[in-house]
Formats: C-alpha cells, sequence, structure tokens
C-alpha cells in the first residue's frame, strides 16, 4: 500500500513495551511484498529462534536516498545476540527468502503462509481444539473487584456448573475458567475449599456435562507476586527487592513448572499462558541469567515452561500471547518466533478481540484477522463475547471464520438471539473440520471459503458488515480446486460456466450466512 515517497516521507509506530507507542523511521515486519502488473516479489523472513524482523529503510548515500531491505538487520536492539557479540562468539541471523510470485499481494500472502507451514509453522494434520465456553462474561467477580472474599462469594462450584449447564445447553466441549479459578492471581494453585479436588472437579465436569476444563495461566508478569518465593523477585541494579517477579530467574520456574505439571496431571485440556509481557531488566546474580536479563532469555524461559508441559503431557494445547507485550491489541515478535521447536506453543491469541468484538469487528479493527488468515495457518485462539452480537449471529460467525480455535461467552438476555447462537454452534459443529483444519481462502474481505481437499463439500462464510442490505456476488473457480462440478449449493441462486460456480446471496444489514457447497 507504500508507494516510494511515502516510505520516504511517513514514519512508522511500534510499542517496545505496553502502552508506550513511540515512531520509528524504519518500517519492521515479517515480510513485504513489491507488487508489479504481473510478478510480485515477496520477502519473507524466517526467524523462529531470534528477534528479528525484515526491515525496511531509507538511507543516504552519495548518489542520493536508497532504500534498504531484505538481509538482516538490528531494529530497536532486535535480535539482542547480534547486537553485541563477544570474542569468538558466533551469531547466526534468519533467512531471508525471496520469491517471485505470479500475481499481486494476495498470491504473495498465500506463498509466505506456503513457506511458513513448510518451515513448520502450520496446522496440524490432526488439530481439533475443544470449543469453549468462558464463564468470564457471565461472572460478576470479574466485573467487580477482585479479592479473596469476592472469589468465596462469586467462583464457586455451584457458580461454574451454573456455567456448564449452558456451555452443554450451546454445544460446546470444555468450559474455560478465566480469572478468579485459583487461591491467587495467577498463583496456579486449584482451590479445593471453593472448588473440590482438582481431579474431581474435572471428572464431575465430564461426567456430568461432557465437558473438558481450560485454564487460564498467568506468567510471571500478570501474577500476585507474594503468591511465589520472595527469592524469584526482581533486583533492580543496586541490588533492592523489587514488588515484581523475574520470569527467568531459577526460582520462579522451578516452582512454576511445579504448579503446572500439578495442573496437568489432574486432567485439563487447554492452558492459556497469558501474562507473558517481558518482566524487565532484573539484576540478582542468584537467578541464572544473564546480568541483566535480556529480553531473549524471558522469552524462551516461556518456552521452557511449555516444554516441560508437553514433555509429560503433549495432548494439552497450549496458546502463547506474545512474549514481549503480552495479551494486548499490539504485536511485536513475530507470530512464529520460537514456534515449532521441541514441545513449545500450539496457538496464538488472536489480538485482544475479547472485549468488545462486535466493535472491533465494525469499526475495521478485527479484519486483521481477514489477513492473518491469507498469511499464516498457524491457529489463532479467541474468545468472544455473545452479548455483543445481533440475531444474525454476525459476529459468532466472524471469528468463528478466521479463528481456529473459538470460545465464546457471555449468554444473550433476548431469548430469540440465544436460540440463533444455539442453531450456529450446532451447523458450527457439524462443519468444524473446515474451520479447524481446512484451507482458508479469501475471496474478499467479506467472503471467506474454507476447504479440504479431497471432501466433496465447500464452506463459504458471506457477511455484510454494512447498515444496509445487500446482495452478495460470488465467483469460484471449482477445477482449481480439484474439482469438475458442483452439484448443490445450500442457499442463493447459483449456475455453473467452463469449471466457474457463480453465486448470488441477499443478505440483511450486518447478516451472516454459510453455504454449503457441494462438489464432485
Amino acid at each position: 500500500d507504500f508507494s516510494f515517497e511515502e516510505i520516504e516521507k511517513n514514519s512508522g509506530h511500534f510499542s517496545p513495551s505496553w502502552p508506550r507507542i513511540l515512531a520509528t523511521p524504519e518500517l519492521a515486519a515479517e515480510g513485504w511484498v513489491w507488487t508489479g502488473p504481473k510478478f510480485s516479489l515477496l520477502i519473507a523472513k524466517h526467524s523462529p529462534s531470534l528477534i528479528e524482523h525484515s526491515v525496511l529503510s531509507v538511507e543516504k548515500m552519495s548518489g542520493g536516498r536508497v532504500l534498504r531491505f531484505g538481509g538482516s538487520s538490528l531494529w530497536h536492539g532486535d535480535p539482542e545476540e547480534a547486537s553485541r557479540i563477544a570474542p569468538g562468539e558466533k551469531v547466526s541471523l534468519s533467512a531471508t527468502r525471496y520469491i517471485l510470485v505470479r500475481g499481486g499481494w494476495k498470491e504473495a500472502y498465500y506463498a509466505f503462509r506456503s513457506y511458513m507451514e513448510e518451515m513448520g509453522h502450520g496446522v496440524p494434520q490432526d488439530y481439533d481444539p475443544p470449543v469453549h465456553w468462558n464463564e468470564l462474561y457471565d461472572n460478576p467477580l470479574w466485573w467487580s473487584q477482585d479479592t479473596w472474599s469476592n472469589r468465596q462469594k462469586m467462583y464457586t462450584l455451584a457458580h461454574m456448573e451454573a456455567e456448564a449447564e449452558k456451555a452443554r445447553e450451546i454445544g460446546c466441549e470444555a468450559l474455560y475458567l478465566d480469572p478468579g479459578w485459583d487461591t491467587a492471581f495467577g498463583s496456579s494453585i486449584w482451590p479445593p475449599y471453593r472448588l473440590m479436588e482438582a481431579e474431581k472437579f474435572v471428572s464431575l465436569l465430564r461426567a456430568k456435562y461432557g465437558l473438558g476444563v481450560s485454564l487460564h495461566l498467568p506468567l510471571a508478569a500478570w501474577c500476585e507476586p507474594t503468591s511465589y518465593p520472595l527469592s524469584a523477585h526482581r533486583r533492580d541494579k543496586e541490588g533492592r527487592m523489587l514488588a515484581s517477579l523475574c520470569g527467568s530467574s531459577r526460582q520462579y520456574l522451578e516452582e512454576k513448572t511445579r504448579r503446572l505439571l500439578d495442573l496437568a496431571k489432574a486432567g485439563f485440556v487447554f492452558f492459556m499462558f497469558d501474562g507473558t509481557a517481558f518482566t524487565g531488566e532484573c539484576w540478582d546474580q542468584s537467578h541464572g541469567h544473564s546480568i541483566p536479563l535480556k529480553r531473549s532469555e524471558h522469552c524462551k524461559s516461556i518456552i521452557s515452561l511449555a516444554r516441560e508441559v508437553h514433555n509429560r503431557y503433549p495432548n494439552i494445547l497450549i496458546e502463547l500471547h506474545d512474549p514481549i507485550l503480552g495479551g494486548v491489541p499490539y504485536r511485536y515478535c513475530s507470530i512464529h518466533y520460537l514456534h515449532g521447536s521441541d514441545g513449545s506453543y500450539d496457538e496464538v491469541w488472536g489480538f485482544e478481540y475479547m472485549w468488545d468484538p462486535m466493535e472491533d469487528l465494525l469499526s475495521g479493527r478485527a479484519v486483521s484477522l481477514y489477513y492473518y488468515n491469507l498469511a499464516y495457518s498457524l491457529p489463532l485462539y479467541i474468545h468472544i463475547d455473545l452479548r455483543k452480537d445481533n440475531e444474525n449471529a454476525l459476529e459468532f460467525w466472524w471469528y468463528a471464520s478466521t479463528c481456529r480455535h473459538l470460545g465464546i461467552g457471555g449468554k444473550h438476555p433476548d431469548q430469540k438471539i440465544w436460540n440463533a447462537h444455539k442453531g450456529a454452534m450446532s451447523t458450527y459443529m457439524r462443519l468444524k473440520r473446515f474451520f479447524t483444519r481446512g484451507v482458508f481462502i479469501g475471496l474478499e474481505e467479506e467472503v471467506h471459503l474454507h476447504h479440504l481437499p479431497g471432501e466433496p463439500l465447500l464452506v463459504v462464510n458471506v457477511f455484510n458488515l454494512s447498515s444496509t442490505s445487500a446482495t452478495k456476488k460470488i465467483e469460484l473457480d471449482i477445477e482449481e480446486l480439484g474439482y469438475k462440478k458442483a452439484g448443490k449449493v445450500s442457499e442463493g441462486s447459483w449456475h455453473q460456466e467452463d469449471g466457474r460456480l457463480f453465486i448470488e446471496v441477499d443478505l440483511a444489514p450486518r447478516d451472516a450466512r454459510v453455504l454449503e457447497v457441494e462438489v464432485e
């Protein structure tokens, strides 16, 4: 979208630590596309072990101003490993791949996605994440003051059974426990005095409601520090203990690992690693990290926790927020950073669209999820507040179409909308494999195709985000998808011509439809 003149005159911005937003004269991304009339050049950076970006910068040289791109570059001190190299040490920087692609920017996005899949950053063949019901949206604890006494009043076995009943009614597969379940915020210690023994709680929800149980697990940046050993606290340059944890201290990692393994042993099916933000410089020499603590060390300490869990319990799904910024609407590290290493994380957080998902969609912010899916098949996880949705289940279907792992919560007070959500969930579960494992093809921002090669069915999500009625005209190349012809389209008018399928469907304002196309 940038001309050379715009790149020369404009500056970008980035967030080194939330909520600081700083200007930067150098633009950085995971890749760039140079578009031409018939071909495009993809410049793709693959950096799974370094916080390294593909940098685009304008520099002055003797002949004038030139554009620097590709290769390897430092960007605001990252990668740290290359910022200062000691005598005799060696640093191997990340690969940049240049791919000439027939077509425009979208075809280049697909080429980037194929490259990431080739390097192991895709959706596993057996991927089948449980649809979550998140109790947070209907739980008054989160919306009031999270205190020990309020947890006794608002986060009990009776409360969780009420939420489990909603989950069963709408058709979810697991109950997701958000902040409030443990003894203190981020302690990762199960409270049997409120929720019975962990193993019994898991067994109860499976036997009585047919649900697995998933957990929100804040890491060091978002924990009650007093729930961990004092030796795990950060120290400043003068040696003074600080009121925050060091996420890379040996003392913290050993204790957190023990608690996570206790939870895994109890039978929980999913861990969300929240609170992943960089905990800050630490100068405590007893912690076993460099002095002061490096950002990259912090990130790799988080992966060590995931690895410890996966080594013992490989079937637990682990979602990881951005390891530098945590759970905020910005991203600092590349999506694939530290993914794919033995025992690493399975999913990426859906950019904090959980609080007002309808406003995020109608404002255009959540349209970013469409572009994410063009560039990555590495699964996104999100949970959304259904109380914000409309009778067309617009919000539900947008996030179901763009996030391979779906979480929902908040029973809508309007019974008509609640019934619409139950109907949507019934359709979603019947077609779930297309949304979790299918190939995402973006026909346009408001038309998404989900394709499982070899299956005699195509699933098309069609949206109208505007406030007026609309007719969507959709064109599919059936032969390019590997089929001879279409046998039936579930709704709308349609016809075939020269291996192509043409569909027209009418939509109400802010509407969503799911089309099923039978193919041969």
